[in-house]
């Protein structure tokens, strides 16, 4: 019986997935003589085709059945409880008024009215994929692209998963354009906006001046190269960072939100990335490296996502064992929705289409073959 719940979940996911692929305006590849010029395309309107993809996204997070084997909705679940706690007793928890108020504020609204937990998260997943649409406004040619590896990378499904950040990882996503077009202020308002959702985006606001400086192919391959080899030290590293957040968690409070619930990992805990999957991501990142300078030399524009890119791979590799810096690092994670789809839209031969062939359908295999481990 199991096994027919799961192949009737894989069904819909695949059905998902050629909604998002085939629906939006765009294509796989870059037309021949139908290249996009150095100013990103901001005429973006929303249509049927968008909202059809967003009330999908919406109706499969917020109903989907929590039993299927590969689907992690351990966190959802949770929310799930507490948000019916809500329900029969009306009353919010003190530490979550005191923490993140945007989505304690949210909760109130719907649970101290009597809305059920289901209807309430399908309106909280399309708030949120509204804030993931307006960030492609400038560049909506992709979106075929980027909503495959929003789903094949595992991204919509992590968004249901942690609630509070996923909300603030969209609306940080939507406010790099304001990175891109040097509007400062608004940047910051829509930083402190998502922070009422999770905190950790507040260190983002550096990334602001991040922007001036010139993606370097040659150097952050070099650096790529030498955070591979950090690899297999990456929890001794991590215990010492842990040590250390804590201390500082014990001595002065700083991030006493999230060091007991999200950060004490030691070198026991168990690594669940398969090899394979490893060696497809390693593989990809650098062919992006590869890809990144034809396209910003034509594309400047999109530097911002390149710099964001490096510092997660670079990171990731570093810190892999820190579950703290593997929270914040999802605000960094994000750029490779852009950047990858970017390398396989400008291939510029016929080889160059079969890597990106290629890379589509490792992510597509690895992603379903997780459903049945």
């Amino acid at each position: 019986m199991i096994e027919i719940e799961v192949l009737l979940y894989l069904l819909i996911i695949n059905l998902l997935l050629l909604i998002s692929v085939y629906l939006p305006n765009g294509s796989c590849f870059v037309e021949h003589n139908n290249l996009y010029t150095n100013k990103f395309n901001s005429n973006f309107t929303w249509n049927w085709k968008i909202l059809v993809i967003l009330l999908s996204f919406a109706l499969f997070i917020g109903f989907r059945d929590l039993h299927i084997p590969g689907d992690n909705s351990l966190d959802f679940k949770e929310y799930l409880k507490f948000y019916d706690y809500i329900l029969r007793t009306g009353k919010i928890p003190d530490y979550l008024i005191e923490r993140e108020m945007g989505y304690s504020y949210l909760v109130g609204v719907f649970a101290l009215n009597g809305i059920p937990a289901r209807v309430f998260f399908v309106l909280y997943t399309v708030l949120l994929w509204i804030f993931f649409f307006k960030g492609t406004y400038k560049f909506q040619f992709l979106l075929p692209l980027i909503l495959f590896f929003v789903i094949t990378d595992g991204l919509l499904f992590w968004s249901e998963n942690a609630i509070r950040q996923a909300m603030a990882l969209m609306i940080f996503f939507y406010s790099l354009q304001y990175i891109i077009d040097r509007k400062i202020l608004k940047y910051l308002l829509i930083l402190v906006i998502a922070s009422l959702f999770h905190e950790s985006v507040l260190l983002m606001f550096p990334l602001y001046f991040l922007n001036s400086l010139r993606f370097n192919t040659k150097i952050i391959f070099s650096l790529y190269i030498l955070s591979i080899f950090t690899y297999q030290y990456n929890f001794f590293i991590a215990d010492i960072l842990n040590e250390t957040i804590s201390s500082l968690n014990i001595k002065f409070g700083l991030f006493s939100s999230y060091v007991s619930r999200e950060i004490l990992t030691t070198a026991s805990k168990e690594v669940v990335a398969s090899g394979v999957g490893i060696i497809v991501a390693i593989l990809t990142n650098l062919y992006i490296l590869y890809r990144s300078k034809s396209v910003l030399e034509e594309y400047p524009l999109f530097n911002i996502y390149y710099i964001l890119f490096a510092i997660f791979i670079i990171s990731n590799n570093i810190f892999f064992g820190s579950d703290l810096i593997g929270r914040t690092l999802v605000y960094f994670k994000i750029a490779l929705i852009v950047v990858l789809p970017l390398s396989i839209y400008f291939s510029r031969n016929r080889f160059e289409k079969w890597i990106g062939i290629s890379i589509m359908s490792l992510h597509y295999i690895i992603f379903f073959g997780g459903f049945f481990k």
